[in-house]
This record gives structure tokens, sequence and C-alpha cells, in this order.
């Protein structure tokens, strides 16, 4: 790892059917803490931790 190391939280997210045209409301189901490095070629990130969300948007399992 080189001192450019760091954690950021990324979510996967989906325009509902009925968002497509307004592009405001999105859907996330997903949440992941994740690890990126910078390398003297490029970078490369890792998943450290994945939460899948519930139906209504709270909750969910690690």
């Amino acid at each position: 790892m080189t001192d450019d190391t760091h954690v950021t939280v990324a979510r996967r997210a989906s325009m509902t059917e009925e968002t497509l045209t307004d592009g405001l409301v999105w859907r996330v189901d997903e949440f992941r803490l994740m690890r990126s490095e910078r390398h003297a070629d490029g970078a490369s990130y890792s998943t450290v931790k994945a939460w899948r969300l519930g139906a209504a948007g709270v909750g969910g399992t690690p």
C-alpha cells in the first residue's frame, strides 16, 4: 500500500421505471466500503465490506 491509500463508500443505484425521465430519484440497493490504492501503473479497487439494503431502503444484511 502507498500513502495514497484511502477508504471510500460507494453505492450501487439504478433508476426506477417511474423516474426514467426526470432522473431525480434513485433506488439504492447496495452500499460498499471500498479501498483504493494508487500505483505507478494506475489504481486498484477492492471491496472491504458490502451491505445489501432492505426493500424500504433501510437496514440490510452485512
